[in-house]
Parts: structure tokens; sequence; C-alpha cells
């Protein structure tokens, strides 16, 4: 065989290995195109609005999108660390790893699995709440520190600043939204508090007492609305006094613009949960207790117990209300 024709004979068979590796790529990305629908999170408040870093859900499992500098390699660290935890910490979603799945433009893009804590429910409600008394790192700029201190001027003495709410509302059969630009305009603890209530509102206003004012009298009868925002109220409280527990003795981490997620189910007034949510700027390997969390969840816990106070409680459920310094027995 002459040199030309080894040569010619090479390239053929180049060309025909190329051709068969595009081909490939041509019908794997076909596949996971057509096999590995995204649907859009149908419920989510708070920071995760925008197209890269809303929140999907597949095969019944949230997605979310790894964030860029770092921040999505900082989140599964905190996740990786948690799933080496014994015994299991229950106070964020579940983990389940790292899927690789293609975006819009046929990229393959990484997404870490977490627990749907809305899956299930018929009419979820959600609250997202960022903890703590600041926001940004400790290595931040001081533009950066101005422009997260702009957003909610009383978070570093309250200890939180609201992101989102969506209800639904029995009496509408319809979904009621407030973004963080509401609660933005809000300057005083007062104006906040009430803000917060609209969690519960359900189509009836609920009212809380000024700090300085006594309870309402209580009433003979409860109407359902009333009774099931005092069981999920109570539920809330317990499970916050859980979470605030850990807090309080942990010195392993520092959470960083994180967020209390609230969720309950309008149609099951026992359909109840909170976690801790948003981990890309957590600190690691910290040797004092997070002061700055736990000051946000102390406001939030004593909103909540006036909210409960002002609510009309059979004795049973008022007996087995936490209180200030008691763990929680479920």
């Amino acid at each position: 065989m002459t040199r030309q024709a080894m040569s010619t004979l090479a390239g053929v068979a180049i060309a025909t290995v190329a051709g068969g590796y595009l081909l490939y790529r041509a019908v794997r990305r076909q596949h996971h195109t057509r096999t590995h629908v995204l649907e859009a999170m149908a419920h989510q408040v708070g920071g995760h609005s925008c197209d890269k870093t809303s929140l999907k859900v597949y095969q019944g499992r949230v997605l979310k999108p790894f964030q860029n500098k770092n921040r999505g390699e900082t989140e599964l660290a905190f996740y990786e660390r948690l799933a080496s935890s014994s015994p299991r910490i229950p106070y964020f979603p579940s983990f389940h790893g790292v899927i690789e799945l293609p975006s819009s433009s046929s990229d393959l893009r990484r997404y870490l699995q977490l627990e749907n804590l809305v899956g299930g429910m018929t009419h979820p409600c959600i609250m997202d709440i960022k903890i703590g008394t600041q926001s940004y790192e400790p290595s931040a700029s001081p533009d950066k520190i101005a422009l997260e201190a702009a957003k909610c001027p009383l978070q570093a003495t309250l200890g939180f600043r609201l992101q989102g709410i969506k209800v639904f509302w029995d009496a509408t059969q319809r979904y009621h939204e407030y973004d963080k630009h509401y609660f933005r305009a809000l300057d005083t603890i007062e104006a906040i508090e009430e803000s917060l209530l609209r969690f519960f509102e359900g189509g009836e206003r609920p009212s809380i007492p000024n700090q300085s004012q006594q309870p309402p009298r209580r009433t003979g009868s409860r109407s359902p609305h009333v009774a099931a925002r005092a069981d999920r109220v109570h539920h809330f409280l317990v499970k916050l006094d859980a979470i605030r527990a850990w807090i309080a003795v942990q010195t392993e981490f520092h959470f960083i613009a994180s967020s209390l997620l609230f969720v309950y189910d309008a149609s099951n007034a026992g359909a109840v949960d909170v976690r801790l949510i948003d981990f890309a700027h957590v600190q690691f390997d910290q040797s004092t207790v997070d002061v700055g969390v736990l000051t946000g969840i102390d406001a939030v816990i004593a909103m909540f117990r006036r909210l409960l106070e002002s609510i009309e409680l059979p004795a049973s459920l008022r007996d087995a209300m936490p209180v200030d310094g008691e763990s929680p027995t479920n």
C-alpha cells in the first residue's frame, strides 16, 4: 500500500470515529432533553425567582442550581458535612447528592438534590425569613455591608428580615404573595410583626397585641380557621424551640444569609414544618455560638408566642405549649 493510500485510509478512519462521536453526543443530548424534564418549582419565594437561581423539581426532589463564585461548592460542602453527622441533624432539608442535567442551552448543569418540603401538600403556604443579625461575610467590602444593611436596617438588632410570603386564602381559593420589596418598605418592628401575620391570614386577618398590651380577652368559641391557626402556630413553636436548642450549643457553623423556611398546608392543619435553608455563605469550624442567628430565632419565637397568646386555646393545647428555656418533647 502506498503512503498516499495509507494517509487516505487514516483520514477516513479519523473522520468515521469523529462522526460517530458527534452522533453519540447528539443522541445523548437528545436523550437527556427528552427524558430529564425539569419542572419549575411552583411554590418558591425569597431569592430564588430569577432563572439562574430558580428551583426546579425532578423526580419528586427539589433541584437547586449551583451558585457561582464557589458559593455552590460551599453549600455542597455544608450538606456533605451534615450527611456525615451521626445522629442525623433534622433541621435541614434532606440531601440526596449532586446531579448533572442539561440546561436550556443543552449544556450540563449541576444541581443539589434536596428534599421537597411541600411535596404532597394540596395548598402549600410558605414564608422565607432570612435569619441572623448580618447577611454578609466577614470579608465583605464596605459597599457590600452598606448594601445589605439598606435592605432592612432593623435586621442588625431584630436578627431577621422577611423575604417573602405566599399564602392560600380559603375564602377566595387564590394565592396571595408578598415579596421582599414589600417587606423592605417596613421601617418599624411593629410593622414587621404585623406583616409576619399575613402568613396565617387565610382570608381572615389575625391581629397581635402590642408588646406592652395585654392579650385580648378570649371568647368561648373558635372558628375552624382560628383553631387551625392556633394549631399551626403551636407546632411551629415546638419546631422552632428544637432548632433554637441546637443553635444555642453548636459551634461548628455560623450561618450567613441563611433562612428559616416555614411551610404548611392550608388544607391540612397538621401539615406544618420549618427548616433552615440556603448555605452558600456558611462559615465553617467556628469556636463560638452563632449569637446573630440565635437573636433572630428568639425574636421570631417571641412574635409567635404573642400571636398564640392572642388566640383562644383549649386547656390541653395551652398546657402543651413549649415555654421559654424548656426543651420540646417532640
